[in-house]
């Protein structure tokens, strides 16, 4: 079902912890037209890699912040799994 759904998109995992690696990350956005990352609100910041300095570098980026427990408090800093949501909706 996977591959059904992400039928002609190209997307990548990268471990964002270097420097060398973050700046891979600024580089593929510049070049792209969506980012879409699922890091705890605010996780990205700290690296570099949240909307301020990506929007800078490409201005046109589509940023999709997909998060848990939303942007705001109370629970923005929690991680959101799939056993918690399927949990609060089964």
């Amino acid at each position: 079902m996977h591959l059904s759904l992400k039928c002609n998109k190209k997307s990548i995992t990268v471990d964002i912890s270097g420097a060398n690696r973050q700046a891979l990350v600024r580089r593929l956005a510049c070049m792209s037209a969506v980012m879409i990352e699922n890091y705890k609100a605010c996780d990205l910041a700290k690296y570099g890699l949240d909307y301020a300095p990506i929007g800078k570098e490409n201005p046109r980026i589509i940023y999709c912040s997909v998060t848990g427990f939303g942007q705001s408090r109370p629970y923005m800093h929690r991680a959101g799994y799939d056993p918690i949501f399927m949990r609060c909706v089964g």
